[in-house]
């Protein structure tokens, strides 16, 4: 209960003083045709197609809106976490306790939905659901296609002899998204090169700074990196650990406008909580990472830097499990053998 208490106070003065989901002010201007329209602003951070799906949530009065938008993100980020079959006790505390949560449900609720997808997808994979399943988690991770790059890339690779699973859940994927592209061309028959052109405007910060100014070519190669990296931590430790690790790595990949960004490592911090002798992992990974946030906020410095520190605590996720100790004395054990 004391740790809901912050998530509680923190929702009611979201709620209270206005502030919602920053996503969901591109989709009011598109809804109520006050203010920018699309590619004159580079807060349309997604294609004109992701943004319909939300004009009726954006066509509600601005404070119905806000709240809205805040429970979307807090109901979506729980359901993605909760897929990755952690203790609730770490899911309870990285959902009430972790500076990138906080920083989440004040601006980006398709990130959120992005999440889920990556979520959803691996769950459906992992399990062998319905073809339909994979391809809706495939639709929404692809909202943000540089952190799904991870899981595109283990799951076809894991599941490459099910072809026609595969196939499947790709055609799902783009049924769903095909009448609300034919839409957007409807409305706006130049928004992929307003698109495009936003993305060179749009600002971006860490480290992937440096390689996105190198030109296409850089960044793609580190695309490459990326998805090479995730491969062969699925190879040597699993297909979870592959796609979790990918996905927190991606965080180093993708823009950094926002502390927001590591809500991709957090799967990596439940899955790693699981494994032996890194059970303490989610709670002093986001300890130290609220003293990360506020010293950065303290020196005037973006708080976004924050988010590495989320994807360093991955790093379990690259050991091999330890195996357990076998709770059969050792003598029972050969006197067992002896009758084989």
């Amino acid at each position: 209960m004391a740790l809901g208490l912050p998530a509680l106070v923190g929702t009611a003065l979201l709620i209270r003083s206005g502030l919602g989901g920053d996503d969901f002010q591109p989709a009011r201007w598109l809804a109520t045709r006050n203010g920018p329209s699309y590619g004159q602003s580079y807060l349309y951070a997604y294609p004109l197609p992701v943004y319909l799906p939300a004009l009726p949530l954006a066509a509600l009065p601005t404070a119905w809106s806000h709240a809205a938008a805040l429970v979307v993100c807090i109901s979506l980020l729980g359901l993605a976490l909760w897929l990755w079959r952690s203790s609730w006790r770490n899911w309870l505390f990285l959902m009430t306790s972790t500076p990138a949560v906080y920083a989440l449900i004040t601006t980006h609720v398709f990130s959120c939905l992005a999440l889920l997808g990556c979520s959803l997808a691996f769950w459906a994979s992992e399990r062998r659901r319905t073809p339909w399943l994979l391809g809706l988690g495939l639709a929404l991770a692809a909202i943000r296609p540089v952190n799904a790059l991870p899981l595109l890339a283990v799951i076809v690779w894991a599941r490459r002899a099910e072809w026609q699973r595969l196939a499947a859940a790709a055609g799902t994927a783009i049924v769903l998204w095909a009448p609300f592209t034919v839409w957007a061309f409807a409305l706006d028959r130049r928004w992929p090169l307003d698109y495009v052109a936003m993305l060179r405007a749009y600002p971006v910060a860490g480290l992937i700074q440096f390689v996105y100014a190198a030109g296409p070519i850089a960044y793609l190669a580190a695309l490459i990196v990326l998805a090479a990296l995730s491969l062969v931590i699925a190879a040597y430790r699993g297909p979870e650990a592959g796609v979790a690790a990918g996905i927190a790595l991606s965080v180093a990949v993708a823009p950094l406008p926002g502390t927001y960004a590591a809500i991709f490592a957090l799967p990596a911090l439940l899955v790693a909580g699981r494994r032996s002798g890194y059970a303490w992992l989610p709670g002093i990974a986001s300890a130290i990472g609220w003293l990360a946030t506020i010293s950065l906020l303290a020196l005037n410095l973006a708080p976004a830097i924050a988010a590495y520190w989320y994807v360093v605590n991955s790093y379990p996720l690259l050991r091999a499990l330890r195996s357990k100790p076998s709770s059969v004395p050792l003598e029972a054990s050969q006197r067992s053998n002896q009758w084989q």
